[in-house]
């Protein structure tokens, strides 16, 4: 009996420890994942299909925007252009993505674990999505800078190219019948 408490303590704190040593970056990117992945999991693969497709439909909106340096919510600082640029962002995906709820009336139920994986990989392509978009059309680096081995997967421009392709890729698999 007394081994099995010392086993079960010594992984609990191997655990904590771990948790501890996380790094500031993978801490953000599973916040980002279990955020897309509640959502997916709570309002269904119709609402978080409709979002990554609202965050597409975002992309040449806020990228072409020939107004964006004009637009200051926050002040006229480089950091308050950005924030300015993030708040447009933010504001074109809710309203698109309203849009597209009506549009896309699809849905597939599934239960258990398939809902999970299909879930699981739709919140990691609409996280990976938007952090690609993050780093090449926000250019959030001057609000975040990422460590040198999140910014080699997402800051290469052919690495953007994928994390645009990926998502849908995911979609047309969940999708399917």
């Amino acid at each position: 009996m007394a081994a099995v408490q010392n086993l079960f303590s010594s992984s609990t704190n191997i655990t904590v420890e771990n948790i501890a040593n996380l790094s500031i970056d993978t801490i953000i990117l599973l916040i980002i994942f279990f955020i897309f992945f509640i959502y997916g999991m709570r309002f269904g693969k119709r609402r978080i299909i409709s979002l990554m497709l609202s965050l597409y439909a975002s992309i040449p909106i806020v990228f072409f925007f020939p107004y964006i340096q004009k637009i200051a919510f926050f002040g006229e600082t480089d950091k308050a252009v950005l924030y300015s640029q993030i708040g447009l962002f933010i504001l074109l995906v809710v309203l698109i993505n309203i849009v597209l709820n009506k549009i896309v009336n699809f849905e597939l139920y599934h239960r258990g674990l398939r809902k999970l994986i299909e879930n699981g990989f739709l919140a990691l392509a609409s996280g990976g999505l938007l952090i690609a978009i993050s780093y090449h059309i926000i250019n959030i680096s001057e609000l975040y800078d990422f460590a040198g081995p999140i910014d080699a997967i997402f800051a290469s421009t052919v690495l953007l190219f994928w994390w645009l392709v990926a998502p849908l890729v995911v979609i047309f698999f969940t999708t399917r019948k």
